[in-house]
């Protein structure tokens, strides 16, 4: 049941505002599941690749998608979290739990703070077209992906918004769909390695059908911002406290 309602949560947030996918859903898993860390970043990346592709999508049909940048991005980011991806797997077991906790916790606090950031930020970028970074700026997008599968959405959006001239609506379908290359590769990753909750993750897509309809709809009613705030300062809490309990279980 806890999967339902989470799975409807994160696809309705996701489909309303361009914020969540495995942001959203790896510290629900942990923490309102009891899912081990390792397991709910697999699970959580499954789920965030197909909310993506269907998010993708639908931006692709109305043109809000510059395929270039997100492909140029995909380019720096999958070889940083190749390996990354192969790090955490090499890591002692008995750290683990502390580690992915930590890691999980800073990239949710970055991301919703990347993300407020992005609210008070002035109409363009700071620093005009500035596409030639790109590449190197999406390195550490890609290790933190390997490590945690979270924040690919939430930083690929500050990186567009800082370092290109795109459009709101073109920068949140590039970002989405630069985050669904990362996710599928993470989840193809985390697949192999036996790292899915297969029974929840079919809980989480049950519930992810009314929340993509139910996300699709309150864009039109309700106002962006208001839902974007609220889940932002609910991430920053989730990731003070993801960080707490990964300090307290590697101390």
């Amino acid at each position: 049941m806890r999967g339902l309602v989470i799975g409807l949560a994160v696809a309705a947030t996701t489909a309303a505002t361009g914020v969540g996918g495995s942001l959203f859903a790896v510290p629900l898993l942990v923490l309102g599941c009891e899912v081990p860390p390792l397991r709910a970043v697999g699970t959580a990346a499954v789920f965030s690749t197909l909310v993506r592709a269907a998010i993708v999508a639908n931006h692709a049909q109305r043109a809000e998608v510059d395929w270039r940048v997100a492909v140029r991005m995909l380019a720096g980011s999958i070889p940083a979290m190749l390996g990354a991806s192969w790090i955490l797997l090499r890591l002692p077991l008995p750290d683990l739990r502390g580690f992915v906790l930590v890691c999980s916790g800073v990239a949710v606090l970055n991301g919703a703070l990347c993300h407020l950031a992005v609210r008070k930020a002035p109409g363009g970028p700071p620093g005009g077209e500035r596409r030639h970074l790109l590449y190197c700026l999406s390195v550490p997008i890609g290790v933190q992906m390997g490590f945690t599968a979270t924040g690919a959405g939430a930083l690929g959006t500050l990186v567009l918004m800082s370092f290109t001239r795109l459009n709101a609506q073109v920068v949140l379908g590039t970002a989405v769909a630069f985050g669904l290359g990362l996710s599928s590769l993470a989840s193809v990753f985390h697949l192999i390695a036996g790292n899915c909750e297969f029974g929840l993750l079919a809980q989480l897509c049950l519930g992810g059908l009314a929340g993509l309809f139910f996300g699709t709809w309150a864009a039109s009613r309700v106002r962006p911002e208001r839902l974007r705030l609220a889940m932002l300062l609910l991430l920053t809490l989730v990731g003070a406290k993801l960080c707490c309990e990964g300090v307290r279980s590697v101390w």
